[in-house]
């Protein structure tokens, strides 16, 4: 029999609202069936707490309260949860909702601009998302800025120097413009010593953000059956869905659309070329700019993906190696369907495309 017990004696923080303390065995349905990557699963760490929670309650206190007692999963009922700060996820936590009920809407509060979830330390280990719908909602004004509003690359850089606006303009325009709202980032801040471990978002929906979702320098990976759309403040450098520096990655049934730039991106931006076993499958990625691109990458197998309509190209590989692309559909893409840029030890068959490049 599932017991349920009332704490009166918390943390004043907690006093605000009652925590009902359940049974996993029952609840907890992350199972290594669920996120089995290509070489080992992704196994989240068996814990007996839980909370449920609704919309008239914390979600950071009980995040916090699920930590102190070993880790666990915070249950969200039904509804809209607007926050005013970045939900920050904790190691071997589990943030999702009751399976029973509607998908629980997390909404960033109109002028605010801060990531809607992220980690909660570095290095990260065991982090879930499961079945969340994360809305950023930025206006379609507040979209598609100009490539010069990334700081530091060519656009901003050639900007300035040819006297067309100051740098203390720019940069003003810049700090004022909403690129923070990330609807979950799961990163170490381009810590090049740090390796996090083990990363889950499944079943989401997460749009109208700066940037969709963005896993950084990650070890063990499941993105599955998630939809990012009209995520992207700056052209070309905000995407749907980015995963840089990462391995033992899957990504499986994401439906990727409307992103100003790249729908998804994988890249290895320090490019050493160490990865091992990284799977894309079953995934529909149309209506951005660019649909799929990976860059730097090697020991992949990009396959069933449906890429199409995609404003340039479809998939593109850029410097990659000893990977698999088979059984794609690339088409109707405005510029090319397939596109090949020093590509070696490539295997590629089966694929569906009218354009190509590069091979």
């Amino acid at each position: 029999m599932k017991s349920k017990i009332i704490f009166k004696a918390v943390a004043s923080t907690l006093m605000v609202f009652a925590i009902t303390f359940q049974s996993c065995k029952k609840q907890e349905t992350i199972t290594s069936q669920e996120v089995q990557t290509t070489s080992k699963s992704v196994e989240k760490k068996t814990t007996a707490f839980s909370l449920t929670i609704n919309n008239t309650q914390d979600i950071q206190t009980a995040l916090n309260t699920c930590e102190a007692n070993g880790g666990g999963t915070v249950y969200l009922r039904s509804g809209w949860y607007y926050i005013d700060n970045t939900i920050l996820i904790p190691n071997h936590c589990t943030l999702r909702s009751v399976a029973t009920e509607s998908v629980p809407v997390i909404r960033l509060r109109d002028g605010k601009d801060c990531p809607i979830i992220q980690n909660k330390y570095i290095p990260f280990s065991y982090v879930n998302v499961v079945r969340v719908d994360i809305r950023g909602g930025l206006t379609d004004s507040e979209m598609n800025l100009p490539a010069y509003f990334h700081k530091g690359e060519q656009e901003y850089n050639d900007r300035i120097s040819s006297g067309t606006e100051s740098k203390a303009s720019l940069d003003a325009r810049i700090d004022a413009a909403r690129l923070k709202i990330y609807g979950i980032s799961f990163t170490d801040n381009h810590n090049s010593n740090i390796r996090n471990y083990n990363a889950v978002i499944s079943d989401c929906y997460v749009s109208g953000c700066s940037m969709g979702v963005e896993i950084g320098r990650t070890t063990n990976v499941l993105i599955k059956n998630t939809k990012v759309n009209n995520n992207g403040a700056v052209s070309k450098y905000y995407h749907g869905l980015y995963l840089s520096s990462s391995d033992k990655m899957v990504v499986d049934g994401l439906e990727a659309f409307d992103n100003v730039a790249i729908g998804l991106k994988i890249t290895d931006f320090q490019d050493v070329f160490t990865e091992t076993t990284n799977e894309i499958k079953n995934c529909n990625i149309y209506n951005n700019k660019w649909g799929l691109k990976l860059y730097h990458f090697n020991g992949f197998n990009v396959h069933h993906n449906t890429v199409n309509n995609n404003s340039y190209s479809g998939i593109e590989l850029s410097d990659c190696q000893n990977g698999l692309l088979t059984y794609n559909t690339a088409t109707g893409n405005a510029v090319v369907d397939i596109k090949f840029i020093s590509v070696s030890g490539m295997t590629q068959n089966n694929n569906t495309y009218v354009t190509k490049s590069g091979f």
